[in-house]
C-alpha cells in the first residue's frame, strides 16, 4: 500500500493494509444507433444527420423521444409484465439518465419529450428532470429520491434525467437502468482571434463516455444508447480530452510566472508537458496589459510578449478570484467602497446566488428585477441580496419564535429565489478576500478625515468602479448604431403608448377580433397573477394580424417601482416571456360560433355601463368577484381641449413629477359640497359594512374615521378623490350611498411636463428626499395656476405656477436651477395632444371636440365592461376539436440593440444571459441620442453564430457625456481627434497607445 518508516521511528504501530477483491460489475449493454433500428428502438427510416460537425439536430430529440417511449413496449414489458392500471407501461419502470451537452440543450430535450407526449395515443408518464450547475440543491436532491416516495399517483411514471457531464463521474442514481448519450461536450476554449472564452460543442473524447457507461451496471444490469454509429466512435473520436493549458485563459498562470521571476512568460511556459500556443499567450499579455496588471515595456522595452509587474497584479495575485475581479476589489479601495467591490466580487466568482426554475423562470426574473431595486446591475443585484440577508443574520431574523431557523431561512429563500449554500459559500469567499486584503495592509478606510459616502453618491460609485474593473467589455447603443424612433415605435404599436404597449403577431385573418380577447389574456395569466392584476388591466385591440396588448397601471402599486421609468413592469414581463419561448396559443372557433359571442358580449356590456345592471350580476354569481370601479362612477373630469389652464390645488404627491390634484372651479366646488353633505361629519350619516360579506378587491367603500385602539384585518384602500393609498382597519368601512355613485372623482392625475430626477444625484432614477420635500412644501394645498400640456391615457401633463408667480419662472424651471431635476423630453403621444391642442380651432366648451377626452375615458369604460360580461354574464364557447393557431411575440418597439466598442467584437451580434437583469433591455428615452453603454464582466463567443454572449453586465445611467468621461478616466492610454481648425475635440481613441 506504500512506504512507511521503521519502528524505531514510528510513534504509533503500524498502519494496517486492508485488501478488497473488486467486486463483478452487472453486465452493461452498449447500442449504436444502428444497432437500435435493427432491434426496432429505433425506425429505420430516421436518418437524423451525425457522424459530422458537433451538433444536435431537431430528429435527434424526437428520435430519442421515441427511443424512451419504446422502452416498455420493446423491453420492460416482456421482462416485468404490464402495469395493472395502465395498458401502455410496465409495471418496472427504471430510471434513465440522457447525458447533454449544455442547458440549452436541455431545455431542448425537455420541450421534445414534453411534445411527443401531448402527440402520443396513450399517456407515457414520464417524470422530466433536469439536472445542471444551475438549478438549486432541492432541485439536485430530486434526483436521487426514489419514485417509490412520490405521491401515490406519480409511483408508476418514468424518471428521466437530463443532465450534463455534472453526472459523468463521482455520481450513482441507483434506480438508473438506461444510460442515452449523445457523445457531445461543450468546452471552454479561447478563441485565437478574440481571445475571448467560449464553450464550444465538441464530440465528446472516449474517456468521457466510459466514465457515463459507468454510471450504470453498478446495481443492476445497465442498457447504454449512444446515439452516433460505432464506426465514428471507433475512428473519430478523441480518447482524451484537451488539457486546459491548451484551451483555457491564461491570465493567472501569466501572473504566476512573473511572480516566480525565471524569466519570460513564454520561456517559463514552454516548459510545461503541454505548452500553450504562442499566439494565446501573447493575446493574454495584451489582456493583462490593458487592465493595468502589467506595464507595456519589460525592462525598459516595449514587447508583445513580456512586461513589467504592477502593483496591482501582485495585490490581484493574493487573492482567490479572477484577474478582473481583483482589479474591481482595487478600484473599490480607491473609491473607498472596498466592502462592496469585495462582496461584489465575491459574487460573481462563486456559484450564482440566484435561482431560476424550470417552471417559474418569469417569476424568477421579476424577483431579481426587484432585488436590482432600479440598478440594471447583476453585480449591484448580487450585493443587494447579501446585504439584506446579513442584516438578517445580525438581528437574528431567522431565530424568531414560532419556526426554526432552518425553516425559516428556507422559506425566505424560496420566496426570493435564492440558494442558501451558495450564499453562504459566497459569505466565506468574502471573510477570506478580507483576510487576505488585511495581511497586506489593505482595509476599509475610517477616520475623523474620511466623509462618509452618501447612498446617491455610493450607488453612482459602483457603475464607476464597474466600469473601470471590466474594461474594455463595452457595448453603446448610440445616435449611429442601436438608436430608437419614438415616432416610428408608435407607429408600428398603431398611434399607442410604447411605454405601455406590446405586440402580438400572426393572428388570423378573417376572424373576429373580440372573439379571442379573454384567450389572449388567458395566455398572460401569469403576468397578471404575479403582479396581482386583474384583466381589465390590459386593453386588447386589433389591427389586421397584429395584437396590440395595452396595460394599464394601478396607481401607486409597488410592483411598478421595481423599474425606474417611463416604462411599466409588465412590458419588460410580456418581453421576458417571447424570450422564455412562451407560446401564445388560440383555439380557433367556427365562424358562426365566434361572430354569435362577440355580438353577445358588445350587448352585455352595454347593458353593464348602467350601474345598477352592474351590482346585479356582481351579486347575482355565487362568489363576489373583483368588480372595476370605473364601471361604477362617472370618469374623472379631464381638462378639455378649449382649456389650456386650470386653477387647481395639489392634493398628493407621490413623486415631485407624479401628482394628483383637484380643480378649484365651481363645479368642483359644488361637488365637493354635496358630497359632504351625504356623508355626513366624520361619516355619521353612513350605513356600516357588512363585514359577513368578504371584501374584494374593487369594491367602493367609503373610509369613516375611527377613534380607540383596534385589532381589526387592515385593507388596502385607494381614495379616488384624493390620489394616496392608505392602509384602514375594516370597522372603518362604510358602504357608499348611491347618490355619491353620480360624482366623478374629485382628484386626476398629472405629470409635471419636462423634467425628471436627476441621475447624477440617484443612479437608480430616483427622486431624493429634498427635491419631494421643496415641491410638497410649494404645491400641496396651494392654490395654483396650471398650464396644461397634454392629456394621454388619462393622465394630465401640466406646468405649474404660485400664485402672484410668473410663467418666465415656473416650478419646473425651479427646479431645474436647483439641481432637484434634469430636463427631459416629452413622449410623441404628449406632443401630438400638445400639437392637436395650440393648432385646434376654438371649440366651444360643450361641443363633441371639446369632450374629446372624456370619450376617450368612456371607451375605456367600455372595455372594462366588456372584461366583466366575459368574465361573468357570457360564457365563452367550447373548444372541443379545436385548431391550435400560434402568435408570435410579444415584441416591444422599444428594445434595446448594443454593438462592441473592441475591434473584436465589430460585427457580432449581442446576446445577454438569459437570468440577468439586462436580459431585457428596453430604451425610456428612445428620443435621446446620447449614448447608452452595456458593461459586461466576462464575455463568450459563439463562432457557429458569430454571436457574442455577454454574462454580469450592468447597464449606466443615462448621464450625457459620461461614458467617455469613465472612458477616458480607465483607459491606459488616449489619442484625442480635434475639428479641423483644431479648436474643439471631436473624440479620443483609447488604448494601450502601440499596435
Amino acid at each position: 500500500m506504500g512506504n512507511f518508516p521503521i519502528a524505531a521511528e514510528r510513534p504509533f504501530r503500524n498502519a494496517p493494509i486492508i485488501e478488497v477483491e473488486p467486486g463483478k460489475p452487472h453486465a452493461i449493454r452498449v447500442y449504436y444507433k444502428k444497432q437500435l433500428q435493427e432491434l426496432e428502438f429505433l425506425a429505420k427510416s430516421m436518418n437524423y444527420p451525425d457522424d459530422g460537425e458537433p451538433t444536435i439536430h431537431k430528429l435527434k430529440y424526437d428520435a430519442v423521444a421515441k427511443l424512451i417511449s419504446a422502452f416498455d413496449g420493446k423491453r420492460e414489458i416482456q421482462r416485468y409484465g404490464r402495469h395493472p392500471q395502465y395498458e401502455n407501461i410496465s409495471s418496472v419502470r427504471s430510471a434513465i439518465l440522457t447525458f447533454l451537452p449544455g442547458v440549452c440543450e436541455i431545455e431542448n430535450m425537455h420541450k421534445a419529450l414534453l411534445d411527443y407526449e401531448s402527440n402520443s395515443d396513450h399517456e407515457n408518464c414520464w417524470y422530466i428532470l433536469p439536472l445542471h450547475s444551475q438549478i438549486t440543491n432541492e432541485e439536485q436532491n430530486c434526483v436521487f429520491q426514489p419514485m417509490s416516495s412520490l405521491a401515490p399517483h406519480l409511483r408508476h411514471f418514468r424518471k428521466i434525467i437530463l443532465s450534463t457531464n455534472i453526472a459523468e463521474s463521482s455520481l450513482t442514481v441507483p434506480d438508473v437502468t438506461y444510460i442515452i448519450d449523445f457523445c457531445l461536450i461543450k468546452e471552454l476554449i479561447t478563441d485565437p482571434d478574440t481571445n475571448l472564452s467560449t464553450l464550444k460543442l465538441e464530440w465528446a473524447p472516449k474517456s468521457s463516455c466510459v466514465q457515463r457507461r459507468g454510471r450504470v451496471g453498478r446495481v443492476d444490469e445497465g442498457v447504454v444508447c449512444r446515439m452516433i454509429s460505432e464506426f465514428f466512435y471507433d475512428n473519430f473520436l478523441q480518447d482524451y480530452v484537451t488539457p486546459e493549458i491548451l484551451r483555457c485563459p491564461l491570465e493567472r498562470s501569466v501572473l504566476r510566472s512573473k511572480l516566480l521571476d525565471l524569466g519570460s512568460p513564454v520561456s517559463l511556459l514552454a516548459l510545461v508537458i503541454d505548452p500553450p500556443r504562442l499566439d494565446n499567450i501573447a493575446q493574454t499579455i495584451l489582456t493583462l496589459k490593458e487592465m493595468g496588471a502589467l506595464f507595456v515595456k519589460a525592462n525598459g522595452v516595449v514587447t508583445p510578449l513580456d512586461g513589467d509587474l504592477s502593483y496591482l497584479s501582485r495585490v490581484v495575485s493574493c487573492l482567490p478570484i479572477d484577474v478582473h475581479l481583483g482589479k474591481l476589489v482595487m478600484l473599490g479601495y480607491v473609491f473607498n467602497i472596498l466592502d462592496e467591490c469585495i462582496i461584489m466580487a465575491a459574487g460573481l466568482s462563486s456559484k450564482n446566488i440566484f435561482t431560476s426554475p424550470y417552471q417559474k423562470k418569469l417569476l424568477a426574473y421579476q424577483v431579481k428585477m426587484a432585488w436590482a431595486e432600479g440598478s440594471f446591475s447583476d453585480p449591484i443585484t448580487i450585493l443587494n441580496a447579501y446585504q439584506v440577508y446579513k442584516n438578517y443574520v445580525y438581528e437574528d431574523h431567522f431565530k424568531r419564535s414560532g419556526e426554526s431557523e432552518i425553516m425559516r431561512e428556507q422559506r425566505w429563500d424560496d420566496e426570493n429565489f435564492i440558494q442558501l449554500k451558495a450564499l453562504k459559500d459566497m459569505d466565506l469567499l468574502v471573510k477570506e478576500i478580507k483576510q487576505r486584503l488585511s495581511s497586506i495592509g489593505i482595509e476599509e478606510a475610517i477616520g475623523p478625515n474620511i466623509t462618509p459616502l452618501t447612498e446617491s453618491q455610493k450607488a453612482m460609485l459602483l457603475h464607476v468602479v464597474l466600469y473601470g474593473a471590466f474594461y474594455p467589455n463595452y457595448f453603446t447603443r448610440d445616435a449611429v448604431s442601436g438608436q430608437i424612433d419614438e415616432r416610428e415605435a408608435v407607429k408600428s404599436l398603431c398611434g399607442l403608448d410604447p411605454f405601455r404597449t406590446v405586440r402580438l403577431q400572426g393572428f388570423p385573418i378573417y376572424e373576429p377580433h373580440k372573439a379571442y380577447v379573454r384567450q389572449i389574456l388567458n395566455n398572460m395569466s401569469e403576468i397578471f397573477n404575479m403582479l396581482k392584476e386583474d384583466t381589465w388591466n390590459a386593453k386588447i385591440t386589433f389591427d389586421s394580424q397584429r395584437v396590440f396588448i395595452q396595460f394599464h397601471q394601478e396607481v401607486n402599486t409597488s410592483q411598478h417601482k421595481q423599474v425606474p421609468g417611463r416604462i411599466c413592469l409588465p412590458v419588460y414581463l410580456a418581453v421576458k416571456q417571447k424570450q422564455l419561448g412562451w407560446n401564445y396559443t388560440l383555439q380557433l372557433l367556427e365562424r358562426m360560433v365566434a361572430e354569435k359571442y362577440t355580438s353577445q358580449v358588445e350587448e352585455s356590456a352595454k347593458r353593464l355601463l348602467n350601474v345598477r345592471d352592474v351590482e346585479s350580476v356582481v351579486s347575482s354569481v355565487s362568489s363576489r368577484r373583483e368588480l372595476p370601479y370605473v364601471l361604477q362612477i362617472p370618469a374623472p373630469r379631464l381638462p378639455e381641449l378649449h382649456e389650456k389652464k386650470l386653477t387647481v390645488s395639489v392634493c398628493y404627491v407621490e413623486e415631485p413629477n407624479h401628482f394628483w390634484c383637484h380643480r378649484l372651479e365651481e363645479r368642483s366646488k359644488r361637488d365637493y359640497i354635496d358630497i359632504t353633505k351625504l356623508i355626513g361629519p366624520q361619516g355619521s350619516y353612513l350605513e356600516k359594512l357588512d363585514f359577513s360579506v368578504p371584501v374584494h378587491k374593487g369594491k367602493l367603500v367609503l373610509s369613516a374615521q375611527h377613534y380607540g385602539p383596534t385589532t381589526d384585518r387592515r385593507v388596502r384602500l385607494y381614495f379616488i378623490d384624493f390620489g394616496n393609498v392608505v392602509e384602514d382597519y375594516i370597522k372603518n368601512l362604510r358602504v357608499v350611498p348611491e347618490g355619491l355613485l353620480k360624482f366623478p372623482p374629485l382628484a386626476i392625475e398629472c405629470y409635471l411636463t419636462g423634467v425628471g430626477p436627476s441621475l447624477i444625484k440617484d443612479p437608480k432614477g430616483k427622486w431624493t428626499k429634498s427635491a419631494k420635500e421643496w415641491f410638497e412644501e410649494r404645491t400641496v394645498d396651494q392654490r395654483l395656476t396650471a398650464r396644461v400640456f397634454s392629456v394621454v391615457n388619462g393622465i394630465t401633463t401640466m406646468d405649474l405656477i404660485t400664485e402672484g408667480g410668473n410663467w418666465d419662472y415656473p416650478i419646473s424651471s425651479q427646479m431645474l436651477a436647483l439641481k432637484y431635476a434634469v430636463r427631459v423630453k416629452e413622449s410623441l403621444m404628449n406632443k401630438q395632444d400638445n400639437e392637436h391642442r395650440q393648432y385646434a380651432p376654438k371649440v366651444e366648451p360643450n361641443s363633441s371636440m371639446s369632450r374629446y377626452n372624456q370619450q376617450k375615458l368612456d371607451e375605456q369604460r367600455f372595455v372594462a365592461a366588456e372584461f366583466l360580461a366575459m368574465e361573468q354574464e357570457i360564457k365563452e364557447p367550447k373548444h372541443y376539436n379545436a385548431r391550435l393557431h400560434k402568435l408570435q411575440g410579444p415584441y416591444s418597439p422599444l428594445e434595446m440593440t448594443m454593438f462592441g466598442k473592441m475591434h473584436a467584437l465589430l460585427g457580432k451580434f449581442l446576446k445577454i444571459e438569459d437570468d440577468s437583469v439586462n436580459s431585457v433591455m428596453l430604451d425610456d428615452q428612445p428620443g435621446d441620442n446620447h449614448e447608452r453603454v452595456l458593461v459586461a464582466a466576462h464575455i463568450g463567443y459563439r463562432s457557429t453564430c458569430n454571436r457574442v454572449i455577454a454574462h454580469s453586465t450592468t447597464l449606466l445611467p443615462n448621464i450625457p457625456g459620461l461614458p467617455a468621461i469613465l472612458t477616458l478616466l480607465f483607459a491606459p492610454r488616449a489619442e484625442f481627434r480635434a475639428n479641423t481648425n483644431r479648436n474643439c475635440l471631436t473624440g479620443a481613441i483609447c488604448g494601450l497607445g502601440y499596435d
